[in-house]
């Protein structure tokens, strides 16, 4: 919904559906994987929607990046027209799997590193077509904030915030440079 706030020729094709592309991005991306973790929660499969213990993750993990590869699937029509915006969409999934593969070993802030990926892209964005610079400097803030909570929760070390937050502008960065 950000991207479709600037440049107007960058996004114009999906301008004539944007009611279906913003109800299949908020069904597959919020709707159906929070429902699938209040069902898991529901039914014992896990204890607390913060899912503390880094081996369990995988119980939000794998819900997500199939519900990102369902939404990828159902849009890659719209997004025919730009690279940046296939790459929009594919660095979550990639980001996800990176998650789900590194929190069989260690736990990474998962927070920081959608805000990692989102401040790269908009980050991009903002050079490329000199009209995101706002809402790059809304995701830096964001971020700060974000960051800030996490550790004052005490629910990740500065090493898991961080790193989050590098890998998800890294990836991103990489994407596009392919």
């Amino acid at each position: 919904m950000f991207i479709h706030l600037g440049n107007k020729f960058f996004v114009y094709p999906i301008q004539n559906h944007l009611s279906y592309f913003y109800l299949i991005l908020t069904f597959t991306t919020i709707i159906a994987p929070l429902s699938i973790i209040a069902l898991k929660k529901k039914y014992g499969i896990i204890d607390s929607y913060e899912i503390n213990n880094h081996k369990k993750r995988h119980h939000a993990l794998f819900p997500a990046l199939i519900w990102n590869c369902v939404c990828y699937y159902l849009v890659r029509g719209l997004l025919y027209f730009s690279v940046e915006l296939n790459i929009i969409f594919i660095t979550p999934i990639v980001l996800i799997f990176i998650c789900l593969i590194i929190s069989n070993f260690w736990k990474i802030s998962i927070h920081m590193t959608a805000l990692g990926g989102a401040t790269g892209i908009f980050y991009y964005l903002s050079i490329t077509y000199n009209e995101y610079f706002l809402i790059f400097c809304f995701f830096v803030v964001i971020s700060g904030l974000v960051a800030s909570s996490r550790h004052l929760k005490k629910a990740h070390g500065f090493t898991q915030i961080y790193s989050g937050y590098i890998l998800g502008a890294l990836v991103f960065f990489l994407l596009i440079n392919i």
